[in-house]
């Protein structure tokens, strides 16, 4: 009886140390794992605060686009305005200058050119319909306009 006794003993032993190792191994697993998930925790934190910084980088060029599209718009606007004043300023250059307009409708200093060689032609004291005043009235209209395209 001692000896099954005993046995019982010895095989409640074994199976007490197969139990032993068996919860030192998992305990050694689920440590493994535990750092394993510290260590991919950490590497999410790291990914999460640079995700971050990105999108505060982003916010912010997202932001000056936005007024410079804004100040390009006004730009755009300030530029058609004086665009359509000096077009303005073309069409009534006579009236301001107390003549007669000769040039009127020129939109470049080519053209300007061409108008006032068109004239001389015309208007020139040598010919039969020619005149020494609307001569000189045509010379300050054309030197008057001639600095505006220059300038």
């Amino acid at each position: 009886m001692a000896d099954a006794i005993t046995d019982v003993f010895t095989s409640d032993e074994k199976q007490l140390a197969r139990l032993k190792a068996w919860f030192f191994s998992e305990n050694v697993r689920i440590n493994e794992e535990k750092e394993a998930l510290e260590r991919e925790k950490a590497r999410m934190n790291r990914e999460n605060e640079l995700f971050e910084k990105k999108l505060e980088i982003l916010k912010k060029e997202l932001y000056k686009l936005a007024n410079d599209k804004k100040a390009l718009e006004q730009e755009r606007i300030r530029i058609s305005r004086m665009k359509e004043q000096a077009k303005a300023e073309r069409m009534n250059v006579g009236t301001r200058t107390g003549t007669t307009t000769f040039f009127r409708g020129v939109g470049s200093e080519l053209a300007l050119k061409k108008r006032y060689k068109d004239l001389l032609k015309i208007y020139h004291p040598d010919n039969m319909c020619g005149d020494t005043d609307t001569i000189q009235r045509i010379n300050q209209e054309y030197t008057y306009l001639k600095k505006r395209y220059c300038d």
